[in-house]
């Protein structure tokens, strides 16, 4: 019987696994100096597979080098002979960034391909690094980030040499083409026609659903709840060709929810956020709204908006029911997150939390499936707080890539907005903070939700909801 062999590593840096074997891959990143590593012992570094497999790199030999390993039973879950994306990346808070990507193949070869010299991959997926691949055929696969660094200033101009002889003049070679940096175009909600550029042939689409209001605070002489937040929009990464743009592509941006009012008189619930509008892009994917959240309840508790996805929108909550998460049940996107009910801690009773809105990305075959980069859909807004409790705090969209939850306000005061200047063009923003007792929820960021609004006991005026963060879509296109 042919023994399993090892993992292999190609050199464009994708991996082929046995599907009855653990996998081990040495790990380094060189600095700009040619043979000369980075120290990587303290860095948080991951290795992620399709929303499938998430592990810590182990630690190397030395400072300089890390372990990439799976058990077989993780290597199990790939599925035999289906590509899946993986990633490394690094999520040190002083530096996240993402070190190497491709595809993992979990297979049956019965012998490994014959070892050759390191060779240097294409890696044109991440601008600056390459990929260093070293392998035996027999022993564990070595592979090294390069980073090329970017190009200095021009040095100062030495002194002429002597001159040489006139050499015989080549033939005059082809004209290349014109460089050309890449073009980025940003739409807010509305309806557009976008017509590419005739030279680009390769168009990055970044594009976020409408998060939903937040519902308004209650007013009572009893036990009220305090607004709930609505659900955050989906939100897709998709890169597709020219072809399948096509000569151009209707836009739909949907807007973000309105804000639930205050109740306005006396033993009154108080009114409910709406849902955030679809983002539409062709007929290449819709990225649906979050749920708006329900108003403060009398002696109830209130129910947080469902999140959106690619497969469906969020519903609002509705009373004391939170609302569904978007999507089809055991289909193949990623499902937006269930609205909660509000909770009762002693005499205080919070608004209910929305759900997160989920994320994906999309190939060129148009295959959806989970993303592997650290980050999310809109994130959910806070609870509104009441009469005798603060709100809590947004849901952040991106722990990694910008940091900041918005927080909730104080008994009396606002709950904070979700914007935050930080975030990335094509990113979604934190949700709003609940407001707290008797004050507003805070609006939600790009594609997050907006906080609910604090209640208040009877005589005093309750605290709006925030409103919902509005979609986007934002299209880069590269010659």
């Amino acid at each position: 019987m042919t023994a399993i062999q090892k993992a292999v590593v190609d050199d464009l840096g994708n991996i082929n696994v046995h599907g009855r074997a653990g996998l081990v891959i040495t790990f380094k990143i060189e600095t700009a100096t040619e043979d000369v590593y980075e120290n990587i012992s303290a860095s948080d570094l991951f290795f992620e597979v399709a929303g499938k497999v998430r592990v810590a790199l182990t630690a190397g030999a030395d400072n300089y080098t890390r372990q990439i390993a799976l058990t077989r039973a993780q290597v199990a879950t790939l599925g035999l002979n289906q590509p899946c994306q993986f990633a490394v990346n690094d999520e040190t808070p002083t530096n996240p960034r993402n070190l190497w990507a491709g595809t993992i193949t979990s297979s049956g070869f019965r012998t490994a391909p014959t070892g050759a010299d390191p060779v240097e991959g294409v890696a044109a997926s991440y601008a600056g690094a390459s990929v260093i691949v070293q392998s035996s055929g027999t022993g564990d696969p070595s592979v090294i980030v390069r980073f090329e660094g970017t190009k200095g200033d021009t040095g100062a101009t030495g002194a002429t040499g002597a001159t040489g002889a006139t050499g015989a003049t080549g033939p005059t070679g082809p004209t290349g083409p014109s460089g050309s940096a890449p073009t980025i175009t940003t739409y807010a909600p509305g309806s557009y026609t976008y017509t590419p550029n005739a030279s680009s042939t390769v168009f990055e689409i970044y594009a976020a659903g409408g998060g939903g209001g937040g519902g308004g605070g209650a007013r009572t002489g009893s036990t009220a709840s305090g607004g709930a937040s609505g659900g955050g929009g989906a939100f897709v990464v998709s890169k597709f060709t020219a072809a399948q743009i096509g000569a151009s592509l209707s836009i739909t941006v949907g807007a973000g929810g309105t804000a639930g009012a205050a109740a306005a008189s006396d033993n009154t619930a108080g009114s409910a956020g709406t849902a955030g509008g679809n983002t539409v892009v062709g007929s290449l994917f819709t990225a649906y709204g979050g749920g708006g959240g329900a108003g403060g309840q009398i002696a109830a508790v209130s129910g947080g908006g469902g999140g959106g996805s690619t497969q469906g929108a969020g519903t609002s909550g509705s009373g004391s029911t939170g609302g569904t998460g978007g999507g089809l049940s055991g289909g193949g996107a990623a499902i937006g997150g269930a609205g909660a009910a509000g909770i009762s801690i002693g005499s205080a009773t919070l608004g209910g939390q929305g759900g997160v809105g989920s994320s994906v990305s999309a190939a060129f075959s148009g295959t959806v499936c989970n993303f592997v980069m650290p980050y999310s859909g809109g994130g959910t807004g806070g609870s509104g707080g009441c009469y005798n409790a603060g709100g809590t705090a947004g849901g952040n969209s991106s722990s990694t890539l910008h940091a900041g939850y918005s927080a909730g306000g104080a008994s009396g005061a606002p709950g904070a907005s979700g914007t935050s200047a930080t975030a990335p063009i094509g990113m979604c923003q934190p949700g709003g903070g609940g407001g707290g007792a008797g004050a507003a929820g805070g609006a939600g960021g790009k594609g997050s939700a907006g906080g609910g609004g604090g209640s208040i006991n009877n005589g005093n005026a309750a605290g709006a909801g925030g409103a919902g963060g509005a979609g986007f879509v934002v299209i880069v296109e590269y010659p």
